[in-house]
This record gives C-alpha cells, sequence and structure tokens, in this order.
C-alpha cells in the first residue's frame, strides 16, 4: 500500500503459551508514502530502507536511536528521495507509470540500484549531494532498456571481489519479466556496470510455435564455490532454475552487447532464409475438396525447400524453421485458416502473405530514397 510498514516480533513469556512456538508482531511506526509502494531493500547494519514507489520516486529511510529513552526502538526518518523524472502533468500519468520502481537494492554502502517497470536500470549514489530532504534527479549511471520489460528482482552489493586490474569489484544480478538473467561487475570506485553473462530463460523455445519469453520473477543466490556461484531463479512456468555463474571476468566485449548483436544476426538470417524462399518456391494452382486454390504451394515443398538448401538439417528442424519465418516474419498463412501452422503435408496449402511482401517494398523504396 501507500505505507511502509516497521515490525517488531516480541516472543511471549516462556510458560504462557505451553508446547506452543507463538510470537507476537507490534506495529512499530508507519512511514506514509504518496504513492503506492512496489518494491522495499534493506541494509540493518546501517539502518536504511529505500523504498520504490509505482509513478518511479525511491525514498531513503534512516533509523535514530532515542538517546534520551534506552531500550526504546529506532525513529524512522525520510532523508531524501531520488527520481530521475521531475513532475509530469496528469495526462501523462500513464507514462509515469512506466517508470515505476519494481525492485531495490544496496549496492555496497554507498550506493543502491533501481529497476523499473519499463526496464530500465539506474545506480544512484545513496548520499545524493549530501543535503536533508533533497530530491535527487540525477542518478551515477543510467543503463536504459537493460531489460526489454519490468526488472523483476535485483541483488547484489554484498560481495566484493578483485577483478583482473585488481580492482574491487561488486557483483549485480537482475531478472525481468523478458525472461533474461543479467550479471554485472561493478567497480567499488567508479560505479560503471559492465554485464558478463546473459542468461534468456526461453532461449531454447525462441523458434516453436508458441515460443514466447519465460518471465523470471524473482532470484537469489547461493555461496560460491570453486570460483562458481549458484542463481535460484523463480519463473512463471511454476519451478525454479538453478543457474550456474561464471567468474567474473572482463572480456573484450560487454556480454548484454554481445547478445543483442548475436540476436540480430540471428534475425538477418531468418530474412535471408525467408526472402530466399519467397523468390524459389513456386506458387502453383492446387484442388481441395472440390475448389481450386490458386497462387499457393504444399507444407511439404516448403519444407523440402529447407532441407535441400540446407537450411535445415532434417525435416524435424525445417518445420520449426518454418513455423518461425510464418509466426515472426509473416512470411505465409495457410490458405484458409490463417492461425494454422505449417506441417509437413503434402494436403496442407499455404501462400505467401502480402505483409511480407509489402515490408520488403518499403525496404526498397527507403534504400531508394536515401
Amino acid at each position: 500500500g501507500m505505507f511502509l510498514r516497521k515490525y517488531k516480533k516480541e516472543e511471549e513469556e516462556e510458560g504462557s503459551r505451553a508446547g506452543k512456538n507463538v510470537a507476537e508482531i507490534k506495529l512499530m511506526q508507519e512511514l506514509e508514502h504518496d504513492n503506492v509502494v512496489e518494491s522495499v531493500a534493506t541494509m540493518p547494519r546501517k539502518s536504511m530502507i529505500l523504498a520504490g514507489d509505482r509513478m518511479g520516486s525511491v525514498t531513503l529511510w534512516k533509523g535514530i536511536k532515542n538517546v534520551f529513552k534506552r531500550g526504546s526502538p529506532k525513529i524512522w526518518h525520510r532523508v531524501r528521495v531520488f527520481n530521475w523524472r521531475h513532475t509530469l502533468g496528469r495526462n501523462k500519468c500513464q507514462e509515469r507509470m512506466q517508470f515505476g520502481i519494481t525492485s531495490l537494492s544496496f549496492l555496497g554502502e554507498n550506493f543502491f540500484v533501481s529497476g523499473a517497470k519499463g526496464g530500465d536500470l539506474r545506480i544512484w549514489d545513496v548520499n545524493g549531494s549530501g543535503a536533508q530532504d533533497e530530491v535527487v534527479h540525477k542518478e551515477l549511471i543510467g543503463l536504459s532498456r537493460a531489460h526489454s520489460s519490468e526488472i523483476t528482482s535485483i541483488i547484489g552489493g554484498t560481495n566484493e571481489i578483485e577483478g583482473s586490474s585488481k580492482e574491487k569489484m561488486m557483483i549485480l544480478h537482475t531478472c525481468g519479466k523478458d525472461g533474461m538473467v543479467l550479471s554485472f561487475m561493478v567497480p567499488a570506485e567508479r560505479p560503471i556496470p559492465r554485464c558478463y553473462n546473459v542468461v534468456n530463460l526461453g532461449i531454447a523455445e525462441r523458434y516453436t510455435s508458441d515460443g514466447n519469453s519465460i518471465p523470471a520473477l524473482s532470484l537469489g543466490c547461493n555461496e560460491r564455490e570453486h570460483n562458481i556461484s549458484r542463481l535460484v531463479v523463480g519463473s512463471s512456468c511454476g519451478g525454479i532454475k538453478v543457474l550456474n555463474q561464471p567468474y567474473p571476468s572482463l572480456a573484450p566485449q560487454d556480454a548484454l552487447l554481445a547478445y543483442r548483436q548475436q540476436m540480430k544476426e540471428e534475425s538477418l538470417t531468418l530474412q535471408v532464409v525467408a526472402e530466399d524462399a519467397r523468390s524459389t518456391i513456386k506458387c502453383t494452382s492446387h484442388k481441395k475438396n472440390m475448389r481450386t486454390r490458386a497462387n499457393c504451394f504444399t507444407g511439404s515443398d516448403f519444407i523440402s525447400h529447407l532441407v535441400d538448401e540446407k537450411h535445415a538439417a532434417s525435416r524435424v528442424d525445417a518445420v520449426i524453421l518454418g513455423r518461425a519465418l510464418q509466426k515472426h516474419l509473416s512470411l505465409f498463412h495457410h490458405v484458409s485458416k490463417k492461425t494454422q501452422l505449417l506441417e509437413d503435408d503434402s494436403k496442407s496449402l499455404y501462400r505467401f502473405d502480402e505483409e511480407f511482401d509489402n515490408m520488403k517494398r518499403g525496404e526498397l523504396y527507403r534504400s531508394k530514397t536515401m
């Protein structure tokens, strides 16, 4: 809700509830916020709490002891607010909610990381400019669209390692609804993150008929053993995945940039295969159910083309590839049921889609006018 509540757990007096393990939870203090709080992070040894709200603000609270009343609980005070966006009008409320803070984590004692609904990742200086009750609008580092959708969990800031340059490094892991798990190295002195490992939970299914991403919803980390740490990821598929993480190292290229380049090249490869099929496969008339279907081809003809041209190693692989071309590039559709996927069948008829042809004509026109 719009309140952050601090509770204290007090055990019942021994013997008052014989045979039962019962504790009483008492409300210590209610910390009021202007908007719905969607994420919280704590650092007990420094008595700090971070609270991120739906409208993109992060509030830092600090606990102060009451020196005049020994044994009394800490009183929590608002220290400063962090929000990289300035106030927007009411008509842009929905736009601003894309920057809602969905995950938070301290990164060492001097920094913290915020993850947004739109996939942005930002590193902030806990101390701001040092002024009390200030609103900090400038983050130290911002990674726009680090994830393509909501960042659901962030962990890090507790373990420091020595990098190849003998510089102290902090480790940061993030996951999101796009199914990506990213691992970063962050120098302790200059918090510029560099991605050293990328895991896509749905990478194996990306070209299947329902190749949607598998959202990663929660994240945890086991102890490091033999230079390998294990990330525990909770996903929407109804289970958890344990991922072995390599020992952090500064590779020549940022792992996230390398992954995106690989996906781009893979998409370009699909485009080449699609254009080859479009220009090579002959469309003719076929009779089916007492009707003549003009300008179409059979599913088995399309599969044979992919195998003959060595785009696929087997007919089974060719079906998967063909469905990827059908789904992701809108290359063709079934003549009577547009949602029916490609089958290796001589009786199934398909027709090249005008959407693909129009897209190619648009690209040709742009290239001529540039």
